[in-house]
């Protein structure tokens, strides 16, 4: 085994010989290149792209180590946004010396030689690796080549290395959403109002702008927002829309007249706006008045909701703002990207409706979470979340073939973006924690057993057969998912149609190494009690989903505001105004799609399976096929 002070003797060999980064033989070793093709094809922009599948990385654990340390301090967390590491910088960093394009290739030797030098100098000064030195130690080495003007003619290469990292830091923070956020970069998002250019920019140009004269398009004052949907989830964004203040809900659509003309009835009773329904979605798109879409109708018609609102669009029928679509975004992968290649055809700015992001007990426990105990001790590594009821409303929630699965297509969307959100630091960009593996397990605990089948079907009608054809009441998912400093955190995620208790829990919690946050709705802070001589109609008064109505119950005073329906509905109207960068979009919602057809290829397989397997894209569950059968 070598011992530290052999390995001192062979660094300090190979910065004895340098004009430091100089030798040509040395660069030859540490920068030898596998053969490559190099200019090829576009991307395929709809495809999730792990390191590596484009072309071999280079960079070691032990030069990553380096490079991390050495990306913060270029730019440290300052307490208003993160390091570079953490958002990704590392990895680009990797891919930039990695790729076989000139300059690139150029690029190549400087880094790798570099990041050999700062080992190499710590090792001489203070006998440990760069990334194993203090603060002050780092910068003791970093003050002697941060700046080449000044820099002693000994450090004069290392310096050149220094500011060319120096660069590719900085370009790469500063193209990630906290370094936008840092500068105050709102990206290309449409702005509430254009005043034109700066008085003095005019004059020192010696030019002038009639305002009076120029077409400038003005965002609304408030925007009209119309539904694609009648039913139990529309209703509940109208509950959200009470507290948002610069949007009406102005239109319904939906196939059943009736239920559209009872949807925009409850609009008008709120105060939310004065909607009114629609025969059509064409017509709701051509109305002046509506400036936006939510779409919040069954899983099988949001296909071909989506490409109604498209082909009015490019018809030229009307124009909108925005689009915002309800979870999942679509049944399978392939549904999922045909949904985004179409609101892109749009032009209209998207959003993808995961109302528990938007819990404020999530919002404001993810944040003290990582401003303090993460900061103290280190980022989280395991986050859990659950949603669990006794059952959906409607009868195609029931039916696989309609519905795209069982209720890990209908709810695990919210739970394994939330792990993935609650792992996620603030500020940084989602992808900078990313999914490598992934293992799902399915079963039907309750329904297609014993007298259940046969209640279903007297609820929901024959279609609604379990003893035939069951969907999975239960489900759970293990994620794996890889930071930028190269650890493995752990998202689990489970849902229930089988859970027996007062009414819906969602649930959550995170977890680091000195520090833990929980989450559940169902401790509500307020309880009622009725005894059995309280009698009354079942009903949904206390809790959605509610399963009994005597004895002690829990009371969701506003289950709008606690499920994050008002947070949610707030933002993407303020997103739509271009007052602010959508939060999620249909890439996101993509994303997750991905992840649950993933989880249930593993179900299926019965195995843990690398992310993204072999297939994703046109895979089908078994559910969704009618070929499932419970065990």
């Amino acid at each position: 085994m070598t011992d530290r002070r052999t390995t001192i003797k062979w660094m300090l060999s190979a910065a004895a010989s340098m004009p430091l980064l100089n030798q040509r033989s040395w660069s030859q070793d540490v920068t030898a290149w596998p053969a490559v093709r190099g200019y090829g094809g576009d991307p395929d922009l709809t495809k999730l792209y792990r390191p590596g599948d484009v072309w071999p990385l280079t960079l070691s654990p032990a030069q990553r180590r380096t490079a991390t340390a050495l990306c913060n301090v270029v730019l440290p967390d300052d307490g208003r946004s993160p390091d570079a590491a953490s958002v990704g910088v590392v990895d680009f960093i990797d891919e930039w010396v990695s790729a076989p394009y000139p300059r690139q290739l150029k690029d190549r030797p400087i880094v790798l030689e570099g990041l050999a030098w700062m080992d190499a100098e710590a090792l001489l000064r203070f006998e440990k690796y760069f990334a194993e030195l203090d603060e002050s130690q780092q910068h003791a080495i970093c003050d002697d080549i941060c700046y080449e003007p000044k820099t002693a003619p000994k450090f004069a290469r290392a310096a050149a290395f220094f500011a060319r990292y120096r660069d590719l830091t900085v370009g790469a923070f500063y193209s990630t959403p906290a370094g936008w956020k840092d500068i105050g970069y709102i990206g290309n998002v449409p702005l509430s109002k254009f005043e034109g250019p700066p008085a003095e920019v005019l004059q020192k140009r010696g030019s002038r702008l009639d305002m009076s004269s120029t077409s400038i398009h003005h965002a609304p004052a408030r925007l009209g927002v119309g539904f694609v949907g009648s039913g139990f989830n529309a209703r509940f964004h109208m509950q959200g829309f009470q507290a948002v203040r610069d949007a009406e809900v102005r239109g319904v659509w939906s196939p059943n007249l009736e239920h559209a003309s009872s949807a925009a009835a409850l609009a008008r009773h709120l105060d939310i706006g004065m909607a009114k329904a629609y025969a059509s979605i064409r017509d709701m798109v051509a109305d002046p008045s509506i400036d936006a879409l939510w779409l919040t109708g069954p899983n099988h018609m949001r296909l071909e909701n989506m490409e109604e609102i498209v082909h009015a669009l490019e018809g030229g029928v009307g124009t909108l703002r925005g689009i915002a679509c309800e979870k999942p975004l679509a049944r399978n992968v392939t549904e999922a990207t045909r949904m985004l290649e179409l609101v892109k055809r749009s032009g209209a700015v998207h959003g993808y409706l995961e109302n528990q992001v938007f819990a404020p007990q999530i919002e404001a426990g993810r944040s003290r979470i990582w401003a303090r105990g993460a900061a103290a001790t280190g980022r989280p590594y395991l986050a859990r979340a659950s949603e669990e009821h006794s059952g959906p409303h409607a009868p195609w929630f029931w039916r696989g073939e309609l519905q795209g699965g069982g209720v890990l297509n209908d709810m695990m969307c919210h739970s394994v973006l939330l792990v993935r959100h609650l792992l996620t630091q603030p500020g940084a960009a989602r992808a900078s924690v990313r999914p490598v593996r992934i293992t799902g397990h399915i079963a039907s605990l309750k329904w297609s057993k014993g007298p259940y089948p046969a209640k279903l079907a007297a609820l929901y009608g024959r279609e609604v057969d379990y003893a035939k054809r069951p969907s999975e009441d239960f489900a759970s998912v293990s994620i794996e998912f890889a930071t930028p400093e190269g650890q493995i955190v752990i998202g689990e995620a489970s849902t229930s149609w089988s859970f027996v208790g007062a009414g819906l829990r969602l649930s959550a919690e995170l977890l680091g190494p000195e520090y833990s946050m929980s989450w559940n709705t169902l401790d509500s802070g307020l309880n009622l009690f009725f005894s059995r001589e309280v009698r009354g109609a079942s009903g949904e008064d206390l809790v959605e989903k509610q399963n009994a109505e005597v004895g002690s119950m829990p009371v969701v005073a506003s289950e709008a505001a606690a499920y994050g329906y008002e947070s949610e509905d707030r933002h993407f109207v303020r997103a739509f105004l271009g007052k602010e960068a959508p939060r999620l979009t249909f890439e996101d919602g993509l994303e997750v799609v991905s992840l649950l057809m993933a989880a249930y290829m593993s179900a299926e397989q019965g195995k843990t399976l690398d992310f993204p397997p072999p297939g994703l894209d046109s895979f089908v569950p078994a559910v969704a096929r009618g070929e499932w059968r419970s065990k």
